[in-house]
């Protein structure tokens, strides 16, 4: 820009000559204060500040009050100007009254609403604005227009525009006016921000010089930046308010899926139970045949056993005739002959019962199945992206983290609940912002509230390594030499489905409902959450035992190279880097630029690299910053936390991201 081109940005009308000596006096003192550091400098610096402040606050007073009195003047000198200075046609209508016309002008002068002029107060006092004699304007406006105008100056140029300035003009932390620019953060700052954050910052330069060399063409950029991010806006509403009409539509569906499962259910339930009593009709119809055959059978032995009785019921033991003796002996001879079959019946005779005997199968279903099934939350990264029409847009509205410049700061310290001994290899912040920690030693998932105290725990089938979220309720879980990963409902407690794995599985992650599996000598497994093995990615996973997804990219660590690596969904190296100052790195994750957190374990320490692995720093390190063998760490991206944990002594830290 050349020089005569510069534009020095005009003081506000208020700033007068006492502003500026006092303005003038609080820099000298200011950069004299920053040059020689000392009480007594500091003292200068804050009396001066305080004068400068105090030199702005009453020029604005007599500035608003002059003002106020001139329109006082124009009203009872020139009316007609008075009402074109404040009009504004608009098409809407509007009413105010005549107290709010009052207050209006009283807010002009201040507390000397006395000062009013008198065709003013007479104006107010006599005019009802409903029913308003336009004549007296000495101009041919309308009702509406002289009402909406007032209303409409007062609330804009009075009111929204004292309110922009003071908006984009003083610093939204202190209330402040915003004197000076900070290149090394890019920020504009008041004063108390050198003291709070910017207290380091040896380069500020005053806003007034910085203006004078400022490149001007980057209020066009956010302009058009602006009119970027509104049509993304209004795709990305497009796009959530045809999801949210998807979700009404899939409620309809599921709902007429689930009623109709429950036919099949009870239709087959019906043909199970018709089939069971065609059964019961038949052995019962056989068993009553059975013993109707047995009844008539007894009935016809009855019978000729009543007429022998007959033949020998007048034989007396006194009669020792022939004749009597030819019929015992006939009699004899016939009770015997019907005595032997009778006796092979009633030998054989049983007495029938019918009874139900429900299958194994049916009663497995009544106890243990509790419901049809589950709604799941099946979510995938959107395909939308932020798009620009101008692809020479120089302005960068969400700069990249300078790795340099990262702090953690603690937020919450936590204790696990501890048992015997503790094995706790990894933890993560639940959707409820509950923490979860998984204690291998113990079987055990254990979750803490977010002020750090324990809430309950989770048994598990084996020795739990790894663990990701899903969704809102379910979790996935490894199991190391278990050879198997699990998907667990943490809100009911139980196991929804068991994946088998064709080794041992550590490391875990999870991505548009397929998990990202390190199975020992096969590589990383892509397997569906239904257990469907997807994928193999071919890499070299011996000694890796955790991973972060991100982007294109795979990072993972190596415990026996002592590297930090990074691959894309081929498997093909990106780059590998090793750090001398972290040694046995374990737990990695990565944050929403692609930085790198990695846990060294037996050098106690947490670093974060730059997404290409070249530069790094040592965020944290030893026992005084209750580091102890740690292993596990996760990034929230909801909250920029990190959550690191130990492996032994139970403790563990959220991290605030600065």
């Amino acid at each position: 820009m050349r020089q005569d081109e510069i534009k020095v940005r005009p003081n506000n009308e208020w700033f007068d000559n006492n502003c500026a000596i006092a303005r003038e006096d609080f820099h000298v003192a200011r950069n004299f204060f920053l040059h020689h550091p000392s009480d007594v400098n500091r003292k200068a610096y804050v009396i001066s500040r305080n004068n400068y402040n105090k030199m702005k606050r009453k020029a604005q007073f007599k500035y608003k009050r002059r003002k106020g009195i001139e329109l006082c003047d124009l009203a009872s000198t020139e009316p007609r100007k008075f009402w074109s200075s404040i009009k504004r046609k608009v098409n809407n209508k509007c009413k105010i009254d005549n107290e709010t016309i009052l207050k209006h002008f009283e807010s002009i002068l201040g507390d000397s609403s006395q000062d009013l002029c008198e065709e003013v107060r007479n104006l107010i006092d006599n005019t009802v604005f409903d029913d308003i004699n336009v004549t007296q304007l000495d101009s041919e406006i309308t009702e509406d227009e002289v009402v909406a105008s007032i209303k409409k100056k007062s609330a804009y140029i009075f009111t929204n525009m004292s309110e922009l300035t003071e908006k984009f003009n003083n610093c939204i932390i202190h209330g402040k006016e915003l004197d000076y620019y900070c290149p090394r953060h890019d920020e504009v700052i008041c004063e108390f921000c050198i003291e709070s954050k910017h207290e380091g910052c040896r380069n500020l330069i005053d806003v007034d010089q910085m203006s004078k060399v400022a490149d001007v063409s980057e209020l066009t950029d956010i302009k058009k930046a602006a009119a970027d991010m509104e049509e993304n806006i209004e795709r990305f509403l497009k796009d959530q308010r045809e999801n949210r009409t998807q979700l009404d539509e899939q409620k309809n569906d599921i709902a007429s899926e689930i009623k109709h499962f429950r036919d099949k259910i009870n239709d087959h339930l019906d043909r199970l139970q018709q089939d069971l009593m065609d059964d019961l009709s038949e052995t019962h119809e056989k068993l009553a045949a059975q013993i109707e055959e047995t009844i008539k059978d007894l009935e016809n032995k009855k019978s000729k056993l009543a007429s022998l009785k007959m033949n020998f019921g007048n034989i007396t033991e006194e009669d020792k005739s022939p004749t009597n003796f030819i019929i015992a002996k006939k009699v004899k001879k016939e009770l015997t002959r019907l005595t032997k079959p009778l006796s092979v019946l009633l030998h054989g005779l049983k007495h029938s019962n019918l009874e139900f005997d429900a299958s194994t199968e049916a009663e497995l279903m009544v106890l243990e199945i509790e419901s049809f099934g589950a709604i799941a939350i099946s979510e995938k990264s959107s395909s939308l992206q932020l798009s620009s029409k101008n692809e020479d847009l120089k302005l960068n509205l969400n700069p990249a983290r300078n790795i340099a410049e990262i702090r953690l700061k603690v937020k919450t310290d936590i204790r696990i609940k501890n048992k015997a001994q503790l094995s706790v290899q990894k933890c993560i912040i639940l959707p409820s912002n509950q923490f979860l920690f998984v204690d291998e030693k113990n079987e055990r998932l254990v979750i803490h509230d977010q002020d750090g105290s324990h809430h309950h725990d989770i048994s598990v089938s084996n020795k739990p390594f790894d663990v990701v979220v899903i969704d809102s309720r379910r979790v996935a879980v490894t199991f190391g030499r278990g050879r198997q990963l699990e998907i667990l409902d943490i809100s009911k407690h139980k196991c929804d489905r068991i994946i088998k794995t064709a080794n041992d599985c550590w490391g875990i992650s999870h991505r548009d409902g397929n998990l990202f599996v390190v199975v020992y000598r096969k590589g990383i497994e892509v397997i569906s959450i239904a257990g469907q093995l997807i994928a193999v990615i071919p890499i070299n996973v011996d000694h890796v035992f955790y991973i972060s997804l991100y982007a294109d990219k795979i990072y993972y660590t190596d415990w026996a190279e002592d590297t930090v690596n990074c691959c894309d969904f081929n498997g093909d190296e990106v780059w590998c880097y090793g750090y001398d100052n972290v040694v046995s790195e374990q737990g990695i994750a990565t944050d929403a630029e692609g930085n790198v957190f990695v846990v060294g374990y037996r050098t106690n320490n947490v670093m974060v690299t730059s997404p290409d692995g070249r530069r790094y720093k040592v965020l944290l390190s030893g026992e005084s910053d209750g580091l102890n063998w740690p292993t596990g760490l996760f990034y929230d991206a909801q909250g920029d936390r990190l959550l690191i944990c130990n492996e032994t002594d139970g403790y563990a830290a959220l991290y605030d991201i600065e």
